[in-house]
């Protein structure tokens, strides 16, 4: 089944097969001014079989943040030009 997300962006199946899935969102997110566990994190990302549909669904909303498909909100700012060419290399 689809899912709605805040992004407006319809996630398949893919969420259900997320490593992090039932994790503890602390670990990806900052609440309260805590920053998140990067390397916790991480260590989800490196094991996860959808990493990538992860990384293209944050490239879809350069203002979300947390950790997603292995990389920081710092990090994807970096990959926001190249984004383009990153979709073409998933779809083929």
């Amino acid at each position: 089944p689809k899912k709605q997300t805040k992004l407006g962006v319809a996630m398949m199946e893919w969420v259900e097969l997320a490593a992090c899935r039932g994790a503890d969102p602390e670990l990806f997110f900052a609440y309260k001014g805590n920053y998140p566990d990067i390397e916790g994190a991480l260590g989800y990302c490196e094991r996860c079989e959808v990493i990538e549909k992860c990384l293209a669904t944050a490239l879809q909303d350069p203002f979300i943040e947390g950790i997603w498909g292995g990389t920081t909100w710092d990090q994807r700012k970096l990959l926001f030009a190249c984004y383009p060419l990153y979709l073409a290399f998933l779809v083929s």
